[in-house]
């Protein structure tokens, strides 16, 4: 894992394109945009339950949405995504 800290905006699609899934567990997100951005990367996207992120993944049919409480659920979903290293043909096909 790399925290970056601030990224600046024309450097995005680097970032986005380097990883293998994007989390944001968020309690207050509003729609979620930054979701939408991952997966037009082709990320698998994992969010909050409890906020607009719900939203941005289709109720789910996206991306996968945790109880962001739970630690617990949070790290199966983080594991399930990377126990299948994302390929090439699967970042195209989300």
């Amino acid at each position: 894992m790399i925290l970056t800290g601030f990224i600046d905006e024309s450097e995005f699609a680097d970032y986005f394109l380097l990883a293998d899934l994007f989390v944001l567990p968020s309690k207050k997100e509003g729609f979620g945009i930054v979701f939408i951005e991952a997966m037009a990367y082709g990320l698998p996207v994992i969010c909050g339950n409890a906020d607009g992120s719900i939203d941005a993944i289709c109720n789910g049919e996206l991306g996968k949405a945790v109880n962001a409480d739970d630690p617990a659920e949070l790290e199966d979903a983080i594991t399930g995504y990377l126990d299948e290293p994302l390929t090439a043909a699967a970042r195209r096909r989300i």
